[in-house]
């Protein structure tokens, strides 16, 4: 089974400067071009099926103050820039960011509905699918 891996294994953003990999053992994890983002597992508040503007299936992802704080600056930081988000080491969205993103939420969109069901469990139960057992 293929793995994906993406943005924020959540409870409090580790920030490592001149980090550009994914780490296969995070939940979700945002890489810009200057740091990467793990969000610890406890952080995630809410995960919930969506639809993206373009109509595409999504999930959305509300994460606590403290990596909702470190994701507007790391948005901030990178306007124009293009992020990579990963959940359980599968990239899942390549987006451009076109302006600061506070508030602490994502929303993480594939066209491929079986893609976004893979993200959707994965964050929901708070494990990648090697780990279920």
């Amino acid at each position: 089974m293929r793995r994906f891996g993406q943005l924020l294994a959540l409870a409090s953003f580790l920030t490592m400067a001149g980090q550009t990999h994914a780490d296969e053992q995070s939940l979700l994890q945002i890489v810009a071009p200057d740091r990467e983002m793990i969000v610890a597992t406890e952080s995630i508040v809410e995960v919930a099926m969506a639809a993206a503007a373009n109509g595409d299936p999504a999930v959305l992802v509300r994460v606590d103050a403290v990596p909702a704080r470190d994701f507007a600056r790391l948005t901030a930081a990178n306007v124009g820039q293009v992020i990579k988000v990963f959940v359980c080491g599968e990239l899942v969205l390549e987006p451009m960011i076109q302006t600061v993103i506070p508030g602490g939420s994502l929303v993480l969109s594939n066209p491929d509905p079986q893609v976004v069901e893979r993200i959707f469990a994965s964050l929901q139960s708070g494990k990648c699918p090697e780990d279920v057992e």
